[in-house]
């Protein structure tokens, strides 16, 4: 796993998943706080502000960003998965 994600750049095969279905419709910092991810909001903020949070390898650059099925990356080891 370790090789996968580090020296190949892929996502791993298990990781946590989060479905959109369940919540409603969540900004991204709760749903990062509610799976541990995070350790607080404002860590959120941060990763958020300095682009260590990304989207199928596009940055997320606001916390207005419309969730959407796909995987989401946090910094350089964290994964959540978004299901529908």
């Amino acid at each position: 796993g370790f090789e996968k994600v580090f020296s190949q750049h892929q996502i791993p095969d298990e990781m946590a998943e989060y479905s959109l279905m369940k919540e409603g419709r969540v900004g991204i910092i709760e749903i990062l706080l509610k799976k541990g991810l995070v350790e607080s909001k404002s860590e959120a903020r941060r990763l958020l502000k300095q682009g260590g949070i990304a989207h199928d390898g596009q940055k997320i650059e606001s916390e207005s960003w419309s969730v959407v099925e796909g995987v989401i990356k946090i910094g350089k080891r964290r994964f959540l998965k978004i299901t529908a």
